[in-house]
């Protein structure tokens, strides 16, 4: 023991691994060794076993051929210098002083870095082996930042922003461990050699795409460019996943669930365009606008003008969707038969359009314990007024054998609705669409008899002794309510998979 504590004087060490000797020096390590002796420095050789009996000093220099061992930490505690054999020669060829802190190589002298969308133990990682090869990290990009470091792109964030504007080099985290990992080859290697280019950051790096009401040729271009540049193409629209949705028209359920989840609504010309850029280009340029377009006004002097639902004359029934259902035709929006031309076709359901389903679910439970039966609406109408009474707390009913039914929502008339009303004892209110809507507006029930359609006086008015809800209209203090545009927006339908929320196939 008092033999290597005597050998601190020498001040250099080059550390062989356990069970070594001279004879198995790397080639490296005999570089540095020979290279210290022309110096004229006092240099000895010692193995790692014994390192770990020494009590070194700051002044004392190890040279390790590896970092990954106790004994690196074992000597980081000392506050001595640690350094790879490369180091060491660099410093003594060039006559540079050796690096106080530890560095195995200079793999990225020179380099200075930044990272982004890393977590804090990523982060930390990667600091240790930028600064082991002789980088610098930086917490955020300076004038002096050489590469970015990105997991994802797809947040438009201002490191990203900066980088693309001055054309710093935005790399994959992989890039760090592999120059990292050439040292176990004993490669002098540099992180900008043309061999590393493969880790620069695809253009569409952790971008989820989705597209709606474009072409499904021009979907399965758009599906190849982006899952051939880092990102993934997926049908549906994912709450918490898609960050991006393709199309070409601010109408249609995915593109008012994007905006309401926050999502990129861009058009198809951003794919290509950042192809052509190497990098994703801006998404304010590419945007799909919202169509600013007040829905109809439902006023109280408006409804006398719709035509009213008269059951003697029909013979549609209403459409109940299935809760479970979780997807939709992509095509199911396409021409005559979608939901807005069927609601231009039914001016007793234009009320449809002020009904807003995000509104629903600020407004509150305003409706709950009505039970709702909503007559003469098909399929995506269905599934409209569906979403909002279930947000507005109300319970919908699938027939009219209820006695404790409280309201019928007329939409296009319905024969066998009328007859069954008839044979209730108990008669329910019976309202347009508009009752739904301003109640929506007030947050309140709204007075029912200002509703009612005029093709059903031959019904006997609810009898506020029997009837299970009485007209509220006494109850009600004067309420104005002003909605904003950004609050006119039409449902859509969505399901709940393995709790996220999707949008499938517009």
């Amino acid at each position: 023991m008092e033999v290597l504590n005597n050998q601190l004087c020498t001040k250099i060490f080059c550390v062989l691994p356990a069970s070594s000797s001279e004879i198995t020096y790397t080639e490296d390590l005999i570089s540095a060794k020979n290279c210290c002796q022309r110096h004229k420095l006092n240099v000895v050789c010692i193995l790692e076993n014994d390192c770990l009996k020494l009590t070194p000093s700051k002044e004392c220099v190890f040279v390790l051929t590896d970092f990954d061992s106790p004994l690196f930490e074992f000597l980081l505690s000392f506050e001595c210098k640690v350094v790879g054999p490369q180091c060491l020669l660099n410093s003594l060829k060039n006559g540079q002083p050796i690096p106080s802190t530890a560095v195995f190589n200079l793999a990225m002298k020179g380099i200075v870095v930044t990272t982004t969308g890393l977590t804090m133990q990523e982060k930390k990682e990667a600091e240790k082996k930028i600064q082991f090869m002789g980088g610098i990290y930086t917490s955020n990009l300076t004038s002096s930042t050489t590469h970015l470091i990105a997991k994802s792109v797809a947040d438009f964030g201002l490191k990203f922003k900066s980088a693309r504007s001055r054309a710093i080099p935005i790399m994959l985290p992989k890039w760090i461990d592999e120059v990292w990992s050439a040292r176990i080859s004993q490669e002098i290697v540099h992180g900008n050699d043309p061999e590393y280019s493969s880790y620069v950051c695809p253009v569409f790096q952790g971008f989820f795409v989705c597209a709606s009401r474009i072409s499904i040729k021009e979907r399965k271009s758009i599906k190849k460019m982006v899952e051939a540049n880092g990102g993934k193409y997926c049908p549906q629209l994912i709450e918490g996943e898609t960050n991006v949705l393709i199309t070409t028209s601010s109408e249609g359920e995915k593109y008012l669930y994007a905006r309401s989840w926050k999502i990129f609504c861009l058009k198809p010309e951003w794919v290509q365009n950042s192809l052509d850029q190497g990098y994703v280009c801006d998404p304010e340029r590419f945007t799909v606008k919202k169509i600013t377009k007040l829905p109809p006004k439902c006023s109280s002097s408006e409804e006398n003008k719709l035509p009213v639902a008269d059951f003697h004359y029909a013979s549609i029934n209403s459409t109940i969707f299935n809760n479970s259902t979780k997807e939709l035709d992509e095509t199911s929006t396409n021409g005559s038969t979608s939901p807005l031309n069927q609601l231009c076709e039914l001016q007793s359901t234009e009320p449809l359009e002020c009904l807003d389903l995000v509104l629903s679910l600020k407004a509150g439970r305003f409706l709950k314990g009505f039970k709702i039966f909503p007559s003469g609406f098909d399929g995506p109408q269905m599934e409209k007024l569906r979403r909002v009474l279930k947000n507005a707390g109300a319970i919908q009913l699938n027939a009219i054998n209820d006695e404790s039914i409280s309201h019928v929502i007329v939409g296009k008339s319905v024969k066998k609705d009328w007859k069954q009303l008839q044979h209730l004892d108990i008669k329910p209110h019976v309202v347009t669409l508009q009752w739904l809507t301003r109640s929506l507006q007030l947050k309140a029930p709204a007075p029912e008899a200002e509703y009612y359609p005029t093709d059903f006086e031959n019904l006997s008015t609810p009898n506020r002794k029997k009837s299970f809800f009485q007209d509220t209209s006494s109850e009600l203090p004067s309420v104005t309510t002003n909605v904003s545009l950004d609050d006119v927006r039409t449902t859509v339908q969505y399901s709940t998979l393995s709790q996220k929320t999707y949008v499938s196939n517009f």
